[in-house]
């Protein structure tokens, strides 16, 4: 019987046959296409179960954040971006204002 070798471009992912470690381009490129889904949390507010009772239509939530402040952009439950909130074409967006370092993401848990 005979096997079909696949196209030298092709990538095993399983199994590196070159057996040499894939360079740090490759291992980005294997993982661009995983979806992840970023929060951005507008602020928190600690409420009683009375006052979510209490709410209708026009109720207004007040948050800890100061307008201005920046927003926290969540991967997970990691911040790993800031930014500020913007209006483009009728519809909300967010403009970056800080990249969140690795090292400096346990700071900002809450």
């Amino acid at each position: 019987m005979n096997k079909k070798k696949p196209p030298s471009n092709s990538v095993d992912l399983l199994q590196n046959t070159k057996n040499t470690p894939l360079e740090k381009t490759d291992d980005l490129r294997l993982l661009s296409n995983v979806p992840l889904e970023l929060t951005i949390s507008l602020g928190q507010a600690d409420i009683t179960l009375r006052e979510l009772l209490q709410f209708q239509v026009g109720t207004v939530i007040e948050v800890e954040k100061l307008a201005g402040e920046p927003l926290e952009i969540m991967l997970g439950d990691r911040p790993v971006l800031k930014g500020e909130v913007v209006c483009i074409n009728e519809k909300y967006g967010i403009r970056l204002t800080e990249i969140v370092l690795p090292q400096e993401m346990g700071k900002f848990r809450h």
